[in-house]
């Protein structure tokens, strides 16, 4: 993943760019410049998917909250709002999907079993 050494080491270019500008050495300038850009670029795919994987997790985090929700209004809407199984549960997953950091495998999990208990309750 990008880190500030690589941002460091681009701004070492820029000055280096800077310097040959003020030189008025064109040929250099213009060969460094383009390394410069192909690093930036690098840099910046490297950037944009960590973005997008970070996205991911909050949109998976996101959809497993409103699964909790409405598996909690399943319950609601049977009568078994109440039940203390299922309040455990509910808690449970809900106390991970609310944590920083999440740990989505854990609350992948715990929701699972909260609709189980749910599905078992309302058929039972």
């Amino acid at each position: 993943s990008p880190d500030r050494g690589e941002a460091a080491r681009l701004r070492g270019f820029l000055d280096e760019l800077e310097g040959l500008h003020r030189g008025g050495d064109w040929g250099r300038l213009a060969r460094r410049h383009a390394e410069v850009v192909e690093q930036a670029d690098g840099v910046l795919t490297g950037v944009r998917a960590e973005r997008d994987g970070l996205r991911e997790l909050l949109d998976r985090r996101a959809e497993l909250r409103g699964r909790l929700d409405a598996y909690r209004a399943k319950a609601g809407k049977s009568g078994h709002g109440e039940n203390l199984a299922l309040v455990e549960l509910h808690r449970v997953a809900h106390d991970l999907l609310w944590a920083a950091p999440c740990d989505l495998g854990a609350a992948t999990r715990a929701v699972a079993a909260y609709s189980a208990a749910v599905n078992t309750a309302v058929k039972g």
